[in-house]
């Protein structure tokens, strides 16, 4: 086996926890939109998104890839506004 196939393998269980944890935070991305409709809230909570975003970059040890993890955190929240939207039919 090469290195280049040991990364392989390493990377192939990075993305199945991915996996794991994008599934249980849509889950509870469904929970909160339930909240948010008995509580009669929007899906869009700005200055919530903003934290997220700021807690991500400040949870980097390494700050290069600030720029990155902005970017898949924009994605997540907006692929969870879609899930809130979907489970509300709005």
């Amino acid at each position: 086996m090469t290195k280049l196939d040991e990364y392989r393998i390493e990377i192939d269980e990075i993305d199945r926890e991915i996996v794991q944890l994008f599934e249980k935070r849509m889950e509870t991305v469904l929970k909160v939109a339930n909240y948010k409709k008995e509580n009669e809230m929007e899906v869009l909570q700005s200055s919530r998104e903003e934290v997220v975003l700021q807690k991500a970059v400040a949870n980097l040890k390494n700050k290069k890839y600030e720029d990155d993890i902005r970017e898949v955190f924009e994605l997540l929240m907006k692929l969870s506004r879609n899930s809130q939207k979907k489970e509300l039919g709005l």
